[in-house]
């Protein structure tokens, strides 16, 4: 809820997230106020603690906890339109923009062994579950990130050659983060790459990095030095969530760092080649999204935080993680057997052939139970009065459409593309565009995809469409009106989806719609990508996946018609034949009938002749 402080230029409001102003929405935050050129600064009331509202950095170091109060303070020509926006923003949109990460409901330090491991006397190491499950392979040790010190050597050219350095090396991790975003990361991946992004770009730190040039900096050594004072920032903060944001600082500037020096400052670089159980000290989400996750069954962590967001990323991939195993790099050897058992909270080296056989026991009944459960979610869901319902998913890449058909859905209710466009400097490509959406119709084998076309706008501003500045974005130029003018991306958009379309039963929805004439406009469109893709090879090849369906189709009717005509004949002879028996049995009844009278009839007058004769 929001009110007025003082008139046209500063406004108040109360943080309503419950782990406050952190990476994810501050990023968010920022993005609407670099949207305007008027200054635009954040007080936390609480702490008097001031930030540049359009620095996701600062936002994050001004230490906003849930409740407290903030004032946004805006000074420029266009600061009422900003004012406008922003407090829709922290009112409407701040609110639902970040989901709670999961509480650990139970302390594992007062957790019990099982009673048939406790009578085994099974030597184990304990820490708080992160992400519940339990995982079992052999010890990988992978070295945290550190900020590499060796710059005091370096000699800067001139402020204008170190400036490029550090440009080329932000352009170079920029596109990195932009690719992965591309791949169709999930939604949780898509949100942390975005906050790394955000800090990548972020003000505050390009300020710090140009003032050190300017002194007479090189450019590694800038941006080593800047790293590490936003870094000693977050961890001074009092809010554990934000001192946890500190790792993904790190994680940038060392990206950064090897694109200036052209070297790698991972000395420990990991690689799985088995299942493994990955043990550290810490970890960056970025090393987490380099692993090969078909091998990553467990994770085991030092000193990370249960908010994290390499704990939000395992969390999200279902891998069994533990946190504040205190030692665990020294106590679980490289190359050992470890069993990590994130339900209850422990981890044990070396398993005994005791615990080995609980394990496999326990295996066995986990998947019973999930085989009961798929079995299950591979019926139709029927409510009480024998009605079926359609149960659909809601994803964003075609890995997210794979686990949710897997898990039972009867298709995917809601493609949402915008994502693929989200997080880049300009929009993905057609053939990009085409992977996606044809991975998540062959994962669909058959069933319904529904592909929204691409909505843009509102809250969700593309930076590469230039859409202009509305007084109220979500009923103005958003989804089907932000495609005029741009006919170039739609078409691309459009093909894409109509290519993919060869390979599953897809759908098309049209975003925002709000008359009629935008429907017609749009199918007009859509015809015309129809029409563009006559010629190319690849609708071509599509086209004749389409008539050999077709004619499959035709082939497998007809087949049916003749059985079914084969069966109509069989069935009337079959008819005739019995009503030709039953014309026969009734026939013969009566004839039977005709007969037994009149030969009843003749013994009758046989009898009164004899009786006549007999009386003459």
């Amino acid at each position: 809820m929001t009110h007025e402080v003082r008139e046209a230029t500063e406004f108040t409001f109360a943080c309503p997230l419950p782990a406050g102003l952190h990476a994810r929405p501050a990023s968010l935050l920022s993005e609407v106020a670099n949207r305007f050129a008027s200054d635009c600064r954040l007080t936390n009331l609480r702490t008097g603690a001031s930030a540049n509202a359009k620095s996701v950095l600062a936002l994050i170091a001004a230490d906003v906890r849930a409740g407290d109060e903030c004032a946004i303070l805006l000074r420029g020509a266009d600061e009422a339109e900003a004012r406008d926006a922003l407090r829709r923003f922290v009112g409407r949109e701040l609110p639902a923009c970040d989901e709670p990460s999961a509480e650990i409901v139970a302390d594992a330090r007062n957790a019990a062994l099982p009673l048939s491991l406790r009578a085994a006397g099974v030597d184990f190491h304990q820490g708080l579950p992160a992400s519940r499950g339990v995982g079992r392979g052999k010890a990988v040790i992978a070295g945290g990130v550190v900020l590499p010190r060796e710059f005091d050597a370096e000699t800067a050219r001139d402020a204008r050659h170190e400036r490029a350095r550090v440009e080329r090396a932000t352009a170079a991790v920029r596109a990195r983060i932009g690719e992965m975003l591309a791949r169709g990361a999930s939604e949780a991946e898509s949100a942390i790459l975005k906050a790394h992004l955000a800090m990548l770009e972020d003000v505050s730190f390009a300020a710090k990095v140009e003032e050190l040039i300017a002194g007479g900096g090189a450019a590694g050594r800038a941006v080593a030095e800047a790293g590490e004072f936003f870094t000693a920032v977050l961890r001074r903060s009092e809010s554990a969530y934000i001192r946890e944001r500190a790792a993904d600082m790190e994680d940038i500037c060392l990206q950064l760092l090897e694109e200036v020096c052209g070297t790698s400052f991972r000395t420990d670089a990991v690689k799985l080649t088995e299942p493994a159980t990955l043990v550290a000290e810490a970890l960056a989400p970025q090393q987490l999204l380099a692993l090969d996750r078909s091998f990553l069954k467990a994770l085991v962590l030092e000193s990370a935080g249960t908010t994290s967001h390499t704990v939000i990323l395992a969390r999200s991939f279902n891998v069994p993680t533990l946190v504040g195993v205190r030692g665990a790099t020294r106590l679980l050897a490289r190359g050992r057997e470890v069993i990590v058992d994130a339900s209850r909270g422990f981890a044990i080296s070396d398993p005994t052939p005791e615990v080995a056989r609980f394990y496999e026991r326990e295996s066995k009944t986990l998947r019973r139970r999930e085989a009961e459960l798929t079995r299950r979610a591979a019926s139709p869901a029927t409510t009480t009065d024998g009605r079926v319902v359609e149960v659909a998913a809601n994803v964003s890449s075609a890995e997210e459409a794979r686990a949710a058909l897997a898990r039972g859905a009867d298709g995917v209710g809601l493609f949402r593309t915008e994502m693929l466009f989200a997080g880049r400097d300009s929009a993905p490509t057609e053939d990009e565009q085409f992977e996606t959406y044809a991975r998540a119709a062959r994962e669909a084998a058959g069933r319904t995809v529904i592909v929204r076309a691409l909505d843009a706008g509102g809250d969700k501003p593309l930076s590469y469409l230039n859409l202009a500045h509305e007084a109220n974005p979500f009923l103005g130029v958003r989804g089907v009106r932000a495609y005029a003018g741009r006919e170039e991306l739609l078409g691309a958009h459009l093909r894409a989806i109509l290519r993919a379309s060869a390979f599953g039963r897809v759908w098309l929805m049209i975003p925002m719609v709000s008359s009629l004439e935008e429907v017609v406009w749009f199918k007009a469109r859509l015809a015309e990508s129809c029409r563009s893709r006559s010629g190319s090879g690849s609708t071509r090849s599509a086209r004749r996946r389409r008539r050999s369906r077709r004619s499959r189709k035709r082939f497998q009717n007809s087949r049916r018609a003749r059985a079914k005509s084969c069966w109509l004949a069989r069935r009337r002879a079959a008819r005739s034949k019995r009503w030709k028996r039953c014309w026969r049995a009734r026939s013969r009844a009566a004839t039977i009938s005709r007969c037994s009278i009149r030969n009843s009839s003749f013994s009758a007058a046989g009898r009164r002749a004899r009786r006549r004769r007999s009386a003459s």
